[in-house]
């Protein structure tokens, strides 16, 4: 399944944030036909568990809500998914300050540090901090009109563009709220991993793409 999604794959720049648990209802011939004794039994089924749940990255910018350490734990994630599930028609650039650079030391390999190139493929910016959003030539334009992909890491909601396809609030807890574009709100936990764990993972993904080449 590593790098199989190219522009126009269903699930091209989408990316499970969470985890939610999410109601179901089996596709029954007639439902009028099932006795209701059968109720308790069937109403176990109605809810399907830890469900991913994605953010749809051509629809609108990702927004992440919450402590820094949260956000780049959680956007750590996006960008180890988005890597090795797409083509290299995915482009992955991180807008930081100089302070916050140590923080995505471990995807040097893995982004591009030129500026975007709207030409060719689909580029993904990650963002840390609405201050850094114009890092590598990204402008709000080019967001609204979906010729790029965003993941924007602030510390409140109200920094956040007003135009924002999902909106991923975690809080200390390690519970999440994720609103999508359609205005739904699902609950769930959100799904991060640590810095050396994506360091080892982006090593290893390096490591078999030179062997693929």
């Amino acid at each position: 399944i590593l790098g199989i999604r190219p522009p126009g794959h269903p699930l091209f720049a989408k990316v499970g944030v969470i985890v939610a648990d999410m109601p179901w209802m089996p596709n029954f011939d007639d439902i009028r036909a099932i006795p209701d004794t059968l109720g308790p039994y069937l109403q176990p089924l109605m809810s399907l568990p830890s469900i991913p749940i994605a953010a749809d990255l051509l629809v609108g910018p990702l927004g992440i809500v919450g402590s820094r350490a949260a956000a780049a734990a959680c956007a750590r994630h996006i960008i180890l998914s988005l890597h090795a599930l797409s083509t290299p028609d995915l482009r992955v650039h991180i807008a930081a300050s100089p302070e916050r650079a140590p923080v995505w030391d471990w995807a040097y390999d893995l982004a591009v540090h030129d500026e975007i190139d709207l030409e060719h493929g689909f580029p993904v910016v990650v963002v840390d901090g609405t201050e850094n959003f114009g890092r590598y030539g990204l402008t709000h334009a080019d967001a609204v009109d979906h010729r790029v992909g965003v993941v924007i890491l602030t510390d409140s909601i109200d920094e956040l563009p007003n135009y924002c396809g999902s909106v991923l609030q975690v809080d200390r807890s390690g519970s999440a709220l994720l609103t999508n574009h359609l205005g739904h709100v699902i609950a769930g936990t959100p799904v991060g991993v640590a810095n050396d764990f994506a360091r080892h993972l982006a090593d290893d993904l390096n490591t078999l793409y030179r062997q693929r080449r």
